[in-house]
């Protein structure tokens, strides 16, 4: 079964650089040069879109891909 690019390890890379990119302060000073709104809208569509992919990476994760249940308890 082909594994979707939403599971690949590159890809996850990739988002986190994108986001920590579009989170710095750098890109929130241009956002917010316009109208104080324009940095409203900026921030809830970038975390829209981050919880989004997150969802996305989640629904792909197979159940190979989990560790094991244990029923018992180890001490």
């Amino acid at each position: 079964m082909p594994r979707s690019i939403f599971s690949l390890p590159g890809f996850q890379v990739l988002l986190f650089c994108l986001f920590a990119a579009l989170f710095n302060w750098p890109i929130l000073s241009i956002a917010g040069r316009f109208r104080d709104q324009t940095l409203f809208y900026y921030l809830f569509l970038a975390w829209a879109l981050l919880i989004l992919l997150l969802l996305l990476m989640g629904r792909n994760v197979e159940s190979g891909d989990l560790p094991p249940k244990t029923t018992e308890r180890e001490d």
